[in-house]
């Protein structure tokens, strides 16, 4: 029998996605603050990028239990017609609850002959209790490939007694019955529950989830340290330009990828003092984003000495710092507003979803994040806003500090009471 030495982590990381890839670096500062001693057995659906993050040599990688669902999760996502779709789903249900059998068996009676399934399961087998950092997974419309797999693995873990514990989470939207009944059986096995926003509190009560065990709390890239900027850094946000604007943009559709370059483009011409700092997340926006520039620039001479794109693959910390130095951000990405509002500088969403709305309403800024699309001109009002921010900047900074300031939030509430249960299981 392994010994039960260590704390389990598993999260939305993937070492190619900035605000996921942020959640982690910073409960993993967190972890090595408190108790630089613990083992941490990591888990992920992309361990050979993920160990470039990451330099504790007490963490150890193994695959994420979704690994092992992926290929069928795959399959019957892009299934062509309905058998297809029909074949791939019972294929998914059968290999689901194979593997669900086969991880919560004793040690030493597991028969699987993956070498990658049989160090997971050792992997797990070895934690005293296991911490689902935050992110927005937990919903219907990632149900095959995050929530079904993150309930099988909650329930693994109570059939091998291992405590679980969900930090910083946006619980839903849950648009099934199925889901909902799900969600509601697997939770009521959970230690405790954090959440980002009050609508995934009232949701969990909705399900019946005992409030007690449900806590409100801050996502954890809110402490997420910055990192010093180097040279090359240095030299873009030193220059003598006191409107550099943070953008931070993602495909979401055809008619929305027709806005954002209309916005872009009406912000150069607007604003022709500016300067635009491209913020993208993961390998996707990128060429979202260069896709928009190369239109723009059939039309825009010399397009190069105003616009700066940030490789996404640079760390998170430097994200953040980079963030601090725009005047005035405006984008979709929820981590992109996180750094902003946490270095109390203002901020638009044109993306108005559950988590983002939630973090805008607690910082009195709620009319800041909303969808243009619903409004009669889509790019004039949201120039507006943006020309409305710029000019009363310092007055959204001071707004910000004062809300920081005044937080009662916290961040790693959850975190915390993980890591105590750990030192009482020692």
């Amino acid at each position: 029998m392994l010994q039960r030495d260590s704390i389990g982590l598993f999260g939305g990381w993937s070492g190619i996605h900035v605000g996921d890839d942020a959640i982690l670096l910073e409960t993993l500062r967190k972890l090595e603050e408190e108790i630089p001693e613990a083992k941490i057995q990591l888990f992920c659906s992309t361990p050979e990028i993920t160990k470039n993050l990451v330099t504790n040599q007490q963490v150890e990688i193994s695959p994420a239990f979704r690994c092992f669902t992926r290929d069928v999760t795959n399959h019957l996502l892009n299934a062509s017609n309905s058998l297809e779709r029909l074949y791939y789903r019972i294929n998914w249900i059968f290999k689901s609850f194979d593997l669900l059998s086969e991880c919560s068996q004793p040690i030493d009676k597991i028969s699987a002959t993956d070498d990658e399934l049989i160090f997971f399961i050792k992997s797990l087998n070895r934690c005293k209790i296991l911490i689902f950092s935050g992110g927005g997974y937990l919903n219907s419309h990632l149900r095959l490939s995050w929530l079904y797999p993150s309930l099988m693995l909650i329930e693994i873990c109570r059939r091998l007694d291992i405590p679980v514990y969900l930090c910083g989470q946006t619980i839903g939207p849950l648009t099934s019955g199925k889901d909902k009944w799900l969600v509601k059986k697997v939770f009521c096995n959970v230690s405790l529950i954090g959440t980002r926003e009050d609508k995934s509190i009232q949701l969990l009560k909705d399900l019946g989830i005992n409030e007690s065990y449900i806590i409100r709390e801050k996502d954890a890239v809110w402490n997420l340290p910055e990192h010093e900027l180097n040279e090359n850094f240095q030299e873009i946000t030193d220059k003598e330009n006191h409107d550099l604007i943070g953008i931070s943009i993602q495909s979401r559709g055809e008619r929305e990828q027709q806005f954002d370059q209309q916005l872009v483009q009406s912000i150069l011409d607007k604003f022709p003092q500016s300067s635009l700092m491209f913020f993208p997340h993961e390998p996707a926006d990128v060429n979202y984003q260069t896709n928009i520039l190369k239109e723009i620039e059939k039309t825009h001479n010399n397009l190069s000495k105003r616009i700066i794109i940030i490789p996404y693959d640079t760390l998170p910390n430097i994200h953040k710092a980079l963030v601090k130095k725009c005047k005035v951000c405006i984008g979709t990405r929820f981590h992109f507003q996180l750094f902003a509002l946490s270095t109390a500088t203002p901020s638009i969403s044109i993306f108005k979803r559950l988590k983002t709305l939630g973090i805008f309403r607690d910082y009195h800024i709620e009319n800041l994040c909303f969808n243009p699309l619903e409004c009669s001109e889509p790019v004039e009002n949201t120039l507006d806003m943006l020309a409305d921010v710029l000019q009363s900047c310092e007055n959204y900074r001071d707004l910000l500090k004062n809300c920081i300031a005044n937080d009662k939030l916290a961040s790693h509430i959850v975190l915390q009471r993980a890591i105590e249960r750990f030192h009482s299981l020692t």
